[in-house]
């Protein structure tokens, strides 16, 4: 597992949330031709998330479970 946090940038993630092996969050990014060229965005994780292998969550990712069916059979 790779997490790699970017100075004024956050790192969410909710309860219960489980990752597998090989997951890669990353905050920032530089450009193709220009290396100093830096943009940053956060992340955030919902809780009850499954992220599965050999998965990389960008920057600006929000991922969220949305529980209307639950909802609606209560």
């Amino acid at each position: 597992c790779k997490i790699a946090v970017m100075p004024k940038t956050t790192l969410e993630i909710g309860d219960d949330t489980i990752w597998a092996f090989n997951v890669c969050f990353q905050t920032g990014d530089h450009g193709l031709l220009d290396r100093n060229d830096y943009t940053i965005g956060s992340i955030k994780i919902g809780k009850n998330c499954w992220i599965a292998n050999s998965v990389t969550i960008l920057k600006g990712v929000i991922l969220v479970i949305m529980l209307l069916l639950e909802l609606i059979v209560l």
